[in-house]
């Protein structure tokens, strides 16, 4: 997998956005210049972060409609 940053709009993407596709896919963009800057696709970078779900700090229970007698 390889990432790019994309040069035009290509449904259903736009142009700037970065996406991940296929090594062949990837080179081929970039041959065409649909794409630039061609790098390798990084699912641990920086802004990724790996934790268990935890319960939050508010109050615990199900929230629930009041009941009109």
């Amino acid at each position: 997998m390889k990432t790019v940053t994309l040069t035009q709009d290509m449904r259903p993407w736009r142009d700037g956005d970065d996406i991940h596709v296929d090594d062949k896919l990837a080179r081929s963009l970039v041959e065409n210049g649909e794409a630039k800057d061609l790098r390798p696709f990084n699912p641990a970078g920086e802004k990724y972060e790996d934790r268990s779900m935890r319960a939050g700090g508010g109050k615990q229970g199900y929230k629930t409609k009041g009941s009109q007698a």
